[in-house]
């Protein structure tokens, strides 16, 4: 075959009705009936192949989220409550790269489980967050006590004699670093590749 010389695909209605390159064609003399059952066949087949598509789609589903909630607890949030959000990692996450961002606000509840949330630090709007991707923020609790009930529990000191002093070593004497030695050097081989 040349390289300028291009021929048409054959496809199976090629097959029913011959080969229309080589010569004048045979035409069978119900042609318009074997396309017609050809082409209803073609329709039947295509309409079974999506159903049965459509139904493992169905049952995968149901697989999948069955697999998922094992792994999942339920979650419930409230609009106005605070929470923490995690950061999707990108390409290459960073070791000391925060993993969570907030506190974020609760702005309003769009279905059982997503929501619209608010970052507390710059009012930026983070947009629709899903539970999972979220976690409760707590506060800490601060205790308003005064110095003196801080350390009422402590003994105070009725004498000095027992306090260790704070060097050992006295200020005259110097530590003389140890020095290891060796009766071997190991010196570097060169080698040359050739």
């Amino acid at each position: 075959m040349c390289s300028g010389e291009s021929r048409d695909l054959r496809i199976p209605m090629d097959v029913i009705l011959g080969d229309p390159t080589t010569g004048s064609p045979k035409l069978p003399d119900n042609t318009d009936l074997v396309t017609h059952n050809y082409r209803a066949r073609l329709i039947q087949d295509l309409k079974y192949a999506h159903q049965i598509a459509r139904e493992h789609a169905e049952v995968q589903k149901v697989t999948q989220k069955s697999h998922y909630d094992k792994h999942t607890t339920p979650r419930t949030y409230r609009k106005g409550q605070l929470v923490w959000v995690a950061i999707p990692s990108g390409p290459l996450p960073g070791k000391l790269s925060p993993k969570w961002q907030g506190p974020c606000r609760i702005i309003k509840q769009l279905t059982p489980f997503s929501f619209k949330v608010q970052r507390l630090k710059d009012e930026i709007v983070l947009g629709t967050v899903n539970a999972d991707r979220q976690k409760p923020f707590h506060e800490k609790e601060e205790t308003h006590q005064t110095s003196s009930s801080k350390h009422s529990n402590l003994k105070p000191l009725t004498s000095t004699k027992h306090i260790p002093p704070l060097m050992s070593i006295p200020a005259t004497v110097k530590p003389t670093p140890q020095i290891r030695t060796s009766d071997r050097i190991r010196k570097p081989t060169v080698r040359y590749i050739s």
